[in-house]
This record gives C-alpha cells, structure tokens and sequence, in this order.
C-alpha cells in the first residue's frame, strides 16, 4: 500500500476541503492540516472522492466545480481545487484590508463565481439578469454576488476577485450605513480604493496593497498632486485626471490619486484626505444622487462641494 492508499485508509467516505487546504471525512470529520496538505500536493478531491490530478478531466463541467464556505465567502471554481483554496485564504486576508481601509464590518456573506471559460462567464452575468460583461472586462461585483473571468492565469485571476469584492464590500457598508441600496462613492474612489487593495495579500501570497500599480503611473501625477497642493486650490479631481472613466489610464491615476494621499509621508495631506473623504461620505449618505461629490477639495478648508 503507498503512502496515499495508507492516508485513503484514514479519510473514508465523501470528501470536502477548506480555504486552508484541509480535508473533511463525511464519515470522520476533518483530517490533520499536514496530512490534508500532503495528499493534495499529488491528488485533488473532486466529485466527493480523492482522485490523481493526472485523472482530472480537462474540462470540468460547472456541475463539478470546486466550493469552498469560509468564514465571510462562498466561492465556487471549475478551474482548480487549488485555486479555490488559494482564493479563498486571499480573500480572507482582503477583507481584513477591505475592513481597515473603509472602516466598515460587513457581516453578509459575499459569494464568488470563477468559472474556467469566458463564455461560462459571461452566461453567469446573463443567469443573473444583469447585462453582459464588456469584451474587455475580467470581473464584475454586484453588492453580495461577484464573478471573475477564470480562463486568466491565476495570479490576475485573483487580483481581479480582490479589486471586484472590494467594490461589493464598500457598497455592502454603505447601504447598510445609509440604509438603502445604491449608495456609492464617486468612481474615482471606488477604482482607487479597489485597485489599491487587490495588490494585497500575506502569508504565503507576496502581494501587498499598491503594488499592482506600476512606478510609472505612481510617479507621473506626482508633480501635478504637489503643485495643486502648493497653490492650496480646490480642484474638482475629474478635472486634472486627465481620463475618461472606466478606461485602463482611468484606473491607474485614480489608484496614484488614493495611494499618493494615502501614503504620504505629509501628515497634514494623510489628514486632509481622510477628512475629505469622512465628509464626502457623509454627503453621500444623506442626499440623493448628490453631484456635488463628484468633487474633491484638498484646499486648508477640506470641504467637499
């Protein structure tokens, strides 16, 4: 008997696993962490039983896919075991960011759907009456749903899922601050604040929060941000961007917008920045479609209008 059958012998009856790898006997519960750990180097569980990676079949039917129940996310994959693992413990280590970074707790579970194809992709979004993903767009969340395009390699795949659910997250902690549905932030801090955080991970993820934003795109609005700063104007943000939003340069100056004042060694800047977005929230807690947010002032006043 190999060293597998032996471990077979210990995990009778149906199998399930956890974001952390670990696996559960229908008929003894659940099987040491190491154990669990060595027997999915080689074998997957797939269908309730332990099978040889060799033997998965190409495609697996959606029917098959992988699930995985954490303790804040649901998420279901016909692209590999090991990627719903691997998410699963990303987003566990996300929405302590998410948590930190938007001050809410947000106790509804977020479910997340990365199938292996863009057809299947784009089919889930139709299943969910909602309209069809652009060609060009990998992810998408609404409130406590998000899909991902799964046919990318596995690192974009998951910085897609943590971008996305960010967006879930902060709409999730607005309504249920406000007390409605709809209540967002402008674009410029959604694509901010989501492309900041899907840099992040810990443990044996290497990412950490910006660092999917390239130098270049930290560094050139840099000088603009400094000389706005100096002159101590109040400029609508829209305004010296210099993108169309939903566009790639969009994103990119829109997370150099949050990192820069985020980050800054300037304590009275971290502070205006955070006060002016205390108080561009507020506004969009308490008035309807306000356009006024659309705005953002880092004069000595720190208002928003």
């Amino acid at each position: 008997m190999d060293q597998f059958c032996a471990a077979c012998a210990l995990v009778p009856g149906t199998f399930s696993f956890d974001e952390q790898g670990v696996i559960t006997s229908s008929l003894l519960g659940a099987v040491s962490k190491s154990l669990s750990l060595t027997i999915l180097e080689d074998w997957e569980v797939f269908r309730g039983s332990v099978v040889s990676r060799k033997d998965l079949p190409e495609s697996v039917p959606w029917k098959d896919a992988w699930r995985i129940e954490t303790k804040h996310f649901a998420i279901v994959t016909n692209v590999s075991g090991d990627l719903c693992r691997t998410l699963g413990r990303a987003l566990e280590a996300a929405r302590e960011i998410y948590r930190e970074e938007t001050g809410y707790d947000v106790a509804a579970r977020i479910t997340v759907h990365v199938p292996a194809t863009r057809k299947k992709y784009v089919g889930l979004w139709l299943e969910q009456n909602r309209p069809a993903p652009e060609p060009t767009n990998l992810g998408k969340c609404y409130r406590d749903y998000c899909a991902v395009d799964g046919s990318k390699p596995t690192r974009e795949v998951i910085s897609v899922a943590l971008h996305e659910v960010a967006h879930g997250y902060l709409n999730l902690g607005l309504e249920a601050e406000s007390g409605r549905r709809g209540t967002t932030m402008p674009p410029w801090y959604h694509e901010g604040l989501a492309t900041y955080c899907a840099g992040y991970g810990k443990d044996s993820l290497s990412w950490r929060r910006g660092v999917v934003l390239p130098e270049i795109a930290k560094a050139a609005p840099l000088g603009a941000f400094r000389e706005i700063v100096t002159k101590g104007e109040a400029i609508p943000l829209e305004k010296f961007l210099g993108a169309e939003p939903g566009g790639t340069a969009y994103y990119l100056q829109a997370c150099a917008f949050f990192w820069f004042f985020h980050d800054t060694e300037d304590a009275d800047l971290r502070a205006r920045f955070a006060d002016a977005v205390k108080a561009l929230r507020k506004a969009r807690l308490t008035e309807d479609r306000i356009e006024r947010g659309r705005e953002i002032f880092l004069s000595g006043r720190t208002e928003v209008g």
